[in-house]
C-alpha cells in the first residue's frame, strides 16, 4: 500500500500516523470549528500536506487531545505544529486594528490578512490576556467600533461593494467568535489591574 502524501489521496480520515508521507507533510495544524453562535466547539488534529491539502489525525473534539496529538506527531515526525487557538504572543502583535477595517474597505470581504493568527485577534487576544470580562470585552468593541466610524467616515465603498457598516461587523464578528474560540481552548489568566474585570 502507497503512503499518503495528498489529502486527495486519503482513503479515510484519522489514517494510522504510519501511513503518512511525512516527508510531503508541511506541518500539523488543529483546525478549530463552532456552531452557528460559537458556543459549541470541536477541536481536530489535522496534518497540512506539502501541496495544501489537509486531513484531521483525529476527531476526538477535545482541544487537550487535538494538542497532545499535534506534540506527539511533531515530535516523532520533526514537522511543526501551528496553533492558532492560543492567545497570541504579544511580541507578534503588530497589526493595528483598523488596518483590517482600511483593508476590508480597500479590497473587499475576501481579503487576506496577514500576519494570520487566526481571525479576530487584533480584537480579542490582549482583552483575554488581560482576564478582561465579558462586559467589559463588549465596551472596548462599542469603542472600536465608534473610532472606526469616526476615522474611516469619508472611506469609499470598497470595490465588491462592502460598506463602512458592514466592515465594522465582520471586524466585530471575528473578534467576537475569537474571544469564545480563546475561552473554549483556554484557561482565562486572572484580571490585571486596570483589566476590566
Amino acid at each position: 500500500m502507497s503512503l499518503i502524501g495528498s489529502g486527495a489521496d486519503a482513503p479515510v480520515d484519522c489514517p494510522d500516523p504510519a501511513m503518512i508521507d511525512w516527508s510531503r507533510v508541511k506541518s500539523l495544524w488543529i483546525m478549530d470549528m463552532a456552531d452557528d453562535h460559537a458556543r459549541h466547539w470541536q477541536f481536530w488534529p489535522c496534518v497540512e500536506f506539502s501541496d495544501q491539502t489537509w486531513i484531521p489525525m483525529e476527531k476526538k473534539g477535545d482541544i487537550t487531545s487535538a494538542r497532545q496529538c499535534c506534540a506527539r506527531l511533531a515530535a516523532i515526525y520533526d514537522r511543526p505544529v501551528r496553533d492558532w487557538t492560543l492567545p497570541i504572543p504579544p511580541a507578534l502583535a503588530t497589526t493595528v486594528v483598523g488596518n483590517e477595517i482600511r483593508q476590508i474597505l480597500s479590497m473587499g470581504e475576501d481579503v487576506e490578512k496577514a500576519p494570520i493568527w487566526g481571525s479576530g485577534w487584533e480584537l480579542a487576544d490582549f482583552p483575554f490576556l488581560n482576564g478582561m470580562s465579558d462586559d467589559a470585552f463588549a465596551a472596548e468593541l462599542d469603542e472600536h467600533d465608534r473610532i472606526a466610524r469616526e476615522t474611516f467616515a469619508d472611506a469609499p465603498v470598497a470595490a465588491d461593494g462592502v460598506t463602512l457598516k458592514q466592515a465594522i461587523q465582520i471586524v466585530r464578528g471575528e473578534g467576537v467568535r475569537r474571544w469564545r474560540l480563546l475561552h473554549a481552548a483556554n484557561r482565562k489568566p486572572p484580571a490585571m489591574k486596570g483589566g476590566g474585570a
